[in-house]
């Protein structure tokens, strides 16, 4: 839960925070810092004592949802001295929270961790991984799926990141495992591992990173490719689900809580890394890239981008008339969606 500004506790999504803003998230953390260190121990009564607790709980929690978006979102902008900042601001206030060794505490470790491998610290962002799992190894069958998950997907990037890619597959295969319990196969959690585990198999294959260069479109797939693109494909579906559930019909616009915002940053760079991908290794004009466009042009419309999702739109529509004709479904949700994305242009206008 994260903290109003007259003291009440509301969800993220009241607060006036955006992608957008994350000046004014930075903003709301200090300040909430700053209101907790001005909390004086009581020494009235015993319910005074139990309010002062509770103002105390709400303060760490807020900190806590706020300095984990954060992280999140910077971690997805590649900018790790900021997500280290951040998450640490995360696992500070959550060991005050849970206590030390606490199974709570791994999404904070795990932010952490993966904040370190950005900044080359991979020894570092070992022992908190360890840390972290030591944690559900002794909640045992109590700690949950997604937890679980979260040590696992961190295991795969730190094997990924030492070049280790056999054991980087089989720790996102775990992780993928574990999200599944937790959320659902086809849930955007599992999405962005899918892409995680696509993005090693492409490295098996010889073909690099996945926005690097690849064999010529067309060109035999190998195993590891192939493996790969299914990969790519599963964690586009996830969202392109996700996304048109939240549509509801087909000039319905995503609801833009459709997840965190953080989540839905992640997302986009993970649809347009797919759509990449599948521009290289299949050519720009293969189904798959219309796909990734489509979905992506949603995933920005949810998320308020409407130049780059009427962009996006268009493209995907003209993709699939081109390759299945003026009729088909695809090409003409895709152009509804770029009918109606322009029409919330022009009312904002």
């Amino acid at each position: 839960m994260a903290l109003a500004t007259d003291g009440s506790v509301s969800s993220l999504a009241t607060l006036g925070v955006t992608a957008k803003d994350v000046p004014a998230v930075r903003r709301r953390i200090a300040d909430l810092e700053s209101k907790l260190s001005d909390v004086r121990p009581a020494v009235g009564s015993a319910t005074d004592r139990a309010r002062l607790a509770r103002k105390q709980k709400q303060l760490r929690a807020a900190l806590v949802e706020l300095a984990a978006a954060d992280a999140a979102l910077a971690l997805v902008n590649e900018d790790h001295a900021q997500a280290v900042d951040s998450a640490r601001v995360c696992l500070k206030h959550s060991v005050e929270l849970y206590g030390e060794g606490a199974v709570q505490l791994v999404p904070a470790y795990s932010l952490l961790a993966s904040a370190h491998l950005g900044i080359g610290k991979a020894h570092e962002a070992e022992e908190l991984l360890a840390t972290a799992n030591w944690a559900v190894v002794r909640a045992g069958e109590d700690a949950p799926p997604a937890e679980r998950s979260r040590v696992a997907r961190g295991f795969g990037r730190l094997n990924a990141a030492r070049g280790d890619l056999e054991r980087a597959a089989q720790s996102f295969a775990e992780a993928a495992y574990e999200v599944a319990l937790a959320t659902g196969p086809e849930s955007v959690d599992a999405a962005h591992i899918y892409f995680e585990l696509g993005v090693v198999f492409d490295r098996m294959a010889g073909d690099g990173d996945a926005d690097g260069p690849a064999a010529s479109p067309g060109a035999s797939a190998s195993p590891a490719t192939a493996k790969a693109l299914a990969c790519f494909d599963k964690a586009v579906s996830c969202w392109y689900r996700a996304l048109q559930h939240a549509r509801g019909d087909a000039a319905g616009r995503p609801n833009s809580q459709i997840a965190p915002w953080a989540v839905m940053a992640e997302g986009s760079a993970v649809v347009s890394s797919v759509a990449q991908a599948c521009a290289a290794r299949l050519g720009p004009r293969h189904t798959a890239v219309h796909e990734a466009h489509f979905t992506l042009g949603l995933l920005e419309w949810a998320r308020g981008n409407l130049a780059q999702a009427a962009e996006l739109c268009a493209a995907a529509a003209e993709g699939f008339r081109e390759a299945s004709g003026e009729d088909c479904d695809a090409a003409l949700d895709a152009a509804a969606a770029l009918a109606a994305v322009q029409e919330e242009a022009r009312m904002q206008a």
